[in-house]
């Protein structure tokens, strides 16, 4: 409680605080000499109690009385008086005072009164806090109407009565448009988007208002229950002419990306200008249709986030998708990514027609793109990427909200089909010289040669040759030798074969040619490792 004491005695001032103080604690208290202080003090420190002498020089009590009573600051004034002062106390308390005590004040009597005021302040405070309450309700509800009004006007469902109160408002005639943006929170800030939404509202309100009477309406905010709109879409009606918003188009662009800029920490926000009519009372529904269709179009980066619907071409082209299936596929199998991603990059951008496209069609054609992919090197994806390019096609082309992020999403699905499309061709080219080996251990009698065996799996003949090599660490010919210069030594150590026999069972026609070839395999002639092996043969089976 405040508490400005005004006596021209200085020891009654004294007397008074100290009582105050001793029953108060937390009192604070003001002391004037007069009533001209007095007046001063009350109107800068605005006390809940002045406790006032009435006789005293320059301004007595009544007159401080008086001049309070004058503003709208009404505080619990007691007036002091002395016993024969009696009568003056009355008319105080008739003007206005709220009570009177009397000299010399007695502490009890003092506290009666404070405990009192208290009490009154109290309730006071109360039901002005509930005034403000019903008022703050009050102008919620018709704020709440107003806008339901406008809804139900571009909505096209507006009543007769509603058309009477929208024109009482001053909004349902005169020349303007139909403003449709669109808020997309990041994916951090979507919970951290309703403690902004009023503010992102006021600042949306606040700049079209500079170009004549505007008002904004909220048309969907996110809920709890939205799992996939996570959008917040606002429509402003601007009373402005249409040479205004014509002639300020260019700066207008710049203004919008400085109120963009305000909301990039949390998200996207982007504007569709309905075009400018005469008479916004019969034409308000077809203009803000006009707008939002307009704002899909948004999603071409071109925009930069605003467009007048003016900006899109009445008689647009047919869109065509110009990208060479064949090209296409063979640059996905090279050697790196970036040729097929470029090649689809420019098939889209090609398409999108310099923002004219509907973002539909080319989603439409994203979609289309990885689904014959998949369709087409489903068997060589993996189940993984195949599942990816499935989600891709049908949830993320579909929600993505701008022609980079669809062209991000692209990028990685093309990426990974190319670096899925390498290991395949990775793991089968090992497969077939696995496949080579185990055929040449088995048929290493017959008359194999690279060229044969490179026709038997479709292969160039120097290709095959080098996978051979990778793979096994030798040539075709070093390995086929190697293999049959094991079973001829294995022959001749064990057996009463001919040489000319071993050599035929080796895959030797040419004996003679047998016998240099395993020479220099063996350092020895066969017939030397025949004698060289029988004896360890026998002492081996003497063990």
């Amino acid at each position: 409680m405040k508490i400005l004491i005004v006596d021209d005695e200085p020891r009654h001032c004294r007397g008074m605080a100290g009582m105050i103080r001793a029953t108060r604690s937390h009192a604070q208290v003001i002391i004037a000499r007069d009533g001209v202080q007095g007046l001063e003090a009350a109107r800068n420190e605005r006390p809940d109690v002045i406790l006032t002498d009435i006789r005293m020089p320059y301004m007595d009590g009544l007159s401080l009385l008086s001049k309070l009573a004058e503003g709208d600051y009404k505080p619990k004034v007691v007036m002091l008086s002395a016993y024969n002062l009696f009568d003056y106390a009355q008319q105080a308390l008739r003007h206005g005072a709220y009570d009177y005590l009397l000299k010399p004040v007695d502490i009890d009597k003092l506290e009666e009164v404070l405990t009192r005021i208290e009490i009154e302040l109290s309730k006071e405070a109360a039901e002005r806090r509930k005034a403000e309450w019903i008022q703050d309700r009050l102008a919620v509800t018709v704020t709440a109407h107003r806008k339901q009004l406008v809804m139900e006007w571009l909505f096209g469902t507006l009543s007769t009565a509603g058309q009477r109160e929208l024109e009482r408002m001053g909004l349902h005639q005169g020349e303007g448009t139909i403003v449709y943006s669109i808020f997309r929170p990041g994916r951090e800030q979507k919970s951290m988007l309703s403690a902004n939404i009023e503010e992102l509202i006021h600042d949306v309100e606040a700049f079209w208002s500079s170009f004549g009477n505007a008002l904004s309406v909220v048309l969907h905010v996110p809920g709890p229950e939205d799992n996939r709109n996570y959008n917040v879409e606002i429509a402003t009606v601007v009373h402005v002419q249409g040479n205004v918003l014509r002639e300020r188009r260019s700066s207008l662009h710049a203004e919008l990306d400085t109120l963009n800029a305000r909301w990039d920490s949390y998200g996207r926000l982007t504007h569709a200008v309905g075009p400018g009519c005469e008479d916004l009372g019969k034409l308000a529904s077809r203009v803000y249709r006009s707008a939002m269709e307009a704002s899909t179009y948004l999603f071409h980066d071109c925009w930069k986030g605003v467009l007048f619907c003016d900006e899109l071409l009445h008689t647009r082209k047919q869109p065509s998708f110009e990208l060479d299936g064949e090209v296409f596929k063979k640059s996905l199998q090279g050697e790196e990514a970036g040729t097929a991603i470029r090649l689809c990059r420019n098939a889209f951008e090609k398409l999108a027609g310099e923002g004219q496209t509907d973002p539909a069609v080319i989603k439409d054609y994203a979609s289309f793109m990885l689904t014959k992919l998949q369709n087409s090197l489903g068997d060589r994806l993996g189940t993984e990427t195949v599942k990816r390019l499935a989600e891709a096609s049908v949830e993320s082309i579909s929600t993505c909200e701008s022609f980079s992020s669809l062209m991000e999403i692209l990028d990685a699905c093309l990426a990974e089909v190319h670096g899925c499309w390498r290991r395949w061709k990775h793991d089968k080219r090992e497969l077939v010289i696995d496949s080579c080996v185990a055929l040449i251990q088995e048929r290493f009698m017959e008359n194999l040669s690279l060229e044969s065996v490179a026709s038997r799996y479709h292969f160039n003949v120097s290709y095959f040759s080098t996978m051979f090599k990778n793979r096994t660490g030798k040539s075709f010919s070093d390995y086929l030798i190697e293999v049959r210069m094991k079973r001829a030594e294995e022959l001749l150590a064990g057996n009463e074969m001919k040489i000319y026999e071993i050599a035929k069972c080796c895959g030797y026609r040419d004996t003679k040619y047998f016998s240099r070839v395993f020479k220099k395999h063996a350092g020895m002639s066969p017939e030397s490792f025949r004698h060289l092996s029988i004896p360890l043969v026998q002492k081996g089976e003497n063990l």
